[in-house]
């Protein structure tokens, strides 16, 4: 999205470090020289002052000095220092790019392309600027569990993020291969960079300054700031592009919210704990922000016979799969997950004419007896799978309250695997509520209550299979 805006004077602020409650994996050490020369460069490159100013930098982000009412600007980036994939290409590391492009692929990763004009900018580049201090006080980025080994993998206790870790190390890996080592070979950033400077873990590392910074004008569209916000999906500011397309700058408003005094201006991303812990190296202690994954499966049936053509059919039609896994957080129950469950588990004599419609009501008790007490089963079975309660996760990490030490990691780790089993919880107890509100509604002689929203669900499912 664009804006046209009058011209907009920056209110970013180089205050004090403070001392601030941050969420887990971003806690930095105190105030250290690199953060100080590069907050420094934030002042006299981006003539930063401190009357009037509405916030203050610290060393894990930015926050309100004062009440920011919701959509009003936040702060603006000036073009010089909005770094698109395109400017990459014409600078830094887009010169041994664009001389070696006959032995890369036609079509380059955007994180590549900026990765590696970090790693050009930190390794090659002779003029300190405000870029290369930004880069030199980024928090620690090697918390990411891309670079854990397998026994801190193993006590997040969750196969899903293990499984995208290992699928994730195994793309860079290749990336490193087939594109990085071809521009320190052959295009000579080896010679430049220094031997041995860049690395498999420090293509990774730069891999993940990018995701961990990069603001997005769209899906598709990341650009690289001297900044650094984290993201959380219900984030406190959103970021516009304006100016000239080809030289845009950056700017933030505050959310649909306002943002209260001292609260920290987080940036909207479609990303959830795992994927912060995968891309970020952190993750937020906060159910809203958590969610995990649970597999059901309708069993094993005959596709023979009308009824269960049709149930396949029915399938086919909303695009579900059997099994069929469902992400789930702690505040709502996927909006499929029962209408798949009733699928699965109707009687073959009522499938035969039903609506694809129809399964997001609930019309029979007894079916949706079985429907809630299957899913009960299933989330119970997937509590089991998990070596440690609630309860023991809590006093691993209360042994911080009590000056016990405890590798980052392991808080990681642990945090993360007690939220999954919070969200189980939670979605169980959401269950068992439909099912009291299914029985007091059959009690009382009234209909049976649709699941929650369902017209709009309903509604945006037939848009779905429509476009």
């Amino acid at each position: 999205m664009s804006l046209r805006l009058a011209f907009l004077s920056p209110v970013l602020c180089h205050g004090q470090i403070q001392t601030r409650a941050v969420p887990l994996g971003m806690q930095t050490a105190t105030r250290n020289g690199k953060f100080l020369d590069y907050r420094n460069a934030l002042r006299d490159e981006l003539h930063l002052t401190l009357p009037g100013a509405n916030l203050t930098l610290t060393e894990v982000g930015w926050h309100a000095t004062k009440r920011l009412p919701a959509h009003s600007l936040a702060f603006v980036v000036p073009p010089k220092y909005v770094l698109t994939v395109s400017e990459a290409l014409g600078s830094g590391a887009g010169h041994y790019i664009n001389a070696n492009a006959r032995s890369l692929p036609r079509t380059l990763p955007r994180h590549f392309v900026l990765a590696m004009w970090i790693l050009q900018q930190k390794h090659v580049a002779s003029v300190r600027s405000l870029w290369t201090r930004w880069i030199a006080a980024l928090p620690p980025l090697d918390r990411s569990t891309l670079f854990w080994s397998e026994e801190e993998l193993a006590l997040l206790d969750e196969p899903r993020l293990i499984a995208s870790t290992s699928a994730r190390r195994k793309a860079l890996a290749l990336e490193y291969e087939s594109m990085v080592k071809v521009l320190l070979h052959e295009g000579g950033m080896e010679e430049d960079a220094g031997d041995g400077a860049i690395t498999l873990d420090e293509y990774m590392w730069a891999v993940c300054a990018v995701t961990a910074t990069a603001l997005h004008f769209a899906d598709d569209f990341p650009v690289l700031t001297p900044l650094t916000l984290r993201f959380k999906p219900s984030a406190a500011v959103e970021t516009y592009e304006y100016g000239d397309e080809s030289d845009p700058g950056a700017a933030l408003y505050v959310s649909a919210s306002a943002l209260g005094r001292g609260a920290e201006l987080t940036v909207g991303a479609a990303m959830w704990n795992d994927q912060l812990m995968l891309h970020a190296g952190y993750l937020w202690d906060d159910l809203r922000v958590a969610h995990t994954w649970l597999r059901l499966s309708g069993g094993e049936r005959s596709a023979s016979g009308a009824a269960e053509a049709a149930r396949v059919a029915l399938r086919a039609e909303a695009n579900w799969t059997s099994p069929q896994d469902f992400a789930l957080t702690a505040t709502e129950m996927p909006s499929q997950m029962l209408p798949w469950l009733r699928l699965a588990l109707m009687p073959a004599s009522e499938v035969a004419h039903l609506q694809l419609n129809d399964l997001f009501e609930a019309r029979n008790i007894s079916l949706e007896r079985e429907v809630v007490r299957t899913l009960v089963t299933a989330l119970d079975r997937a509590l089991g799978k998990f070596e440690h309660s609630i309860e023991e996760d809590e006093l691993i990490l209360d042994s911080i309250k009590m000056r016990k030490s405890l590798p980052v990691r392991t808080q990681l780790a642990v945090t993360y695997r007690k939220l999954c089993k919070q969200v189980l919880l939670q979605t169980r107890e959401l269950a068992e509520l439909h099912w009291e509100s299914v029985r007091s509604k059959k009690s009382a002689g009234g209909d049976l209550p649709t699941t929650s929203t369902a017209k709009k669900k309903k509604q945006r499912m037939k848009a779905e299979h429509e476009s």
